[in-house]
């Protein structure tokens, strides 16, 4: 490893970059927002170029395909240290749920809990600290975690759609596709009356949106899932 760029990439001595594989970076956010470096990404650039310099990695490619940067998804270890497990436990980054190693992503996300119980680093900046589902018309255009109570769940066009409020133009809304719901541990569309935890890029279809791509951006906060119940047909076209 020669660098560790801007987007806590590594840059390895052959010119190949690699990305830390389940990573959100705290980077600078959209929409007007924060125009600065955020002091997170500092600290967590320099935190990784002490865990790599001089070291020897162990790089173990993730299940994804390299991304339109060119950059292969990597688990990456330093002395038996795994580097994603030291930036969640200091909170100088956010997880981003990929791949389909259960033990590994749950081992992260108790490093992630740490952190943000105790507000390290960038959970202690509101920027990147966990959001009211109302709040999120203003944080479009990029990756924020939000905890709310669901209010109501429906089917439209073959996806599930999972609503923190009534009025869908002001309120955050997440959409799970077909296929995604039959990876889920349970049934969205019984999420009516529960806490839920999400995170995911905040896109605007009639209002906030979050697409979920990921079993594991979806939380539940007050118990087990509610059991899988057969399939139903999408409703019609509201417009």
């Amino acid at each position: 490893m020669t660098a560790v760029t801007n987007e806590l990439t590594l840059r390895l001595e052959d010119g190949r970059e690699v990305r830390l594989f389940a990573l959100d970076p705290p980077l600078a956010l959209l929409n007007g927002k924060s125009e600065a470096e955020p002091a997170a990404l500092i600290l967590a650039r320099k935190r990784l170029r002490a865990l790599t310099d001089g070291k020897t990695l162990t790089l173990t490619p993730g299940v994804e395909e390299p991304d339109r940067w060119r950059r292969l998804p990597v688990l990456a270890e330093a002395n038996g240290v795994i580097l994603q497990e030291v930036l969640l436990r200091e909170g100088l980054a956010r997880l981003r749920p990929e791949g389909d190693d259960d033990a590994l992503l749950d081992r992260l996300l108790a490093a992630e809990e740490g952190a943000r119980s105790a507000k390290l680093g960038l959970w202690s900046d509101p920027a990147f600290a966990v959001k009211d589902p109302d709040a999120s018309p203003r944080w479009l255009d990029g990756v924020q975690v939000f905890e709310g109570r669901v209010t109501s769940t429906e089917m439209f066009r073959n996806a599930v759609y999972v609503n923190f409020g009534e009025d869908r133009r002001q309120t955050l809304a997440l959409k799970i596709s077909n296929r995604l719901r039959k990876a889920l541990p349970g049934d969205p569309l019984a999420l009516t009356g529960r806490r839920l935890r999400v995170r995911g890029w905040v896109g605007k279809a009639r209002g906030p949106l979050i697409e979920i791509r990921h079993p594991r951006q979806m939380q539940l906060l007050d118990g087990p899932w509610p059991a899988k119940m057969a399939p139903e047909k999408s409703g019609a076209d509201k417009g």
